[in-house]
């Protein structure tokens, strides 16, 4: 069990490692960070917006760095608030600009040739039961964390 538990902790850490790296890597040549590109990725998917808080969740950071974050891409002209609840930015609908969007669109070209290249020696039953098996431990950890 022991051997399991190492090897199953050091394999999720080089994979997460290894994204955070890729994601930097790829997204030199935008100035952006990874969180930034998770943030573009959502709001993108969202096409009503999201709040900070929703963000928050999603990208799996705390409330001040998505503050940071989003500020960020409201200074290089990628999100816009369209209304400002008694000005308070963490409680209102963040969305995409023309050019969050158009550049959106450049990362996921870059996601799907990235996805395809790592994962391109996998079956289809593989990474269906890969997924699968992740997301059961997932759940578990989570019941398990949020028990204690």
């Amino acid at each position: 069990m022991l051997k399991r538990f190492e090897d199953f902790v050091g394999i999720i850490s080089s994979i997460y490692k290894n994204i955070q790296k890729v994601k930097k890597n790829k997204m030199k040549e935008f100035g952006l960070s990874g969180n930034h590109v998770m943030s573009l990725f959502y709001l993108s998917r969202n096409a009503e917006g999201l709040t900070a808080a929703q963000l928050c969740q999603l990208i799996s950071v705390d409330k001040a760095a998505t503050s940071r974050v989003l500020a960020e891409l409201l200074e290089k002209g990628y999100v816009y608030y369209p209304e400002l609840e008694g000005g308070k930015k963490y409680r209102t609908t963040v969305m995409l600009t023309e050019k969050g969007k158009k550049v959106t669109e450049e990362f996921d070209g870059i996601i799907c040739s990235v996805v395809q290249e790592i994962g391109g020696n996998l079956s289809e039953e593989e990474r269906d039961n890969m997924y699968h098996a992740l997301d059961l431990i997932s759940n578990n950890l989570e019941k398990m964390a949020n028990s204690q």
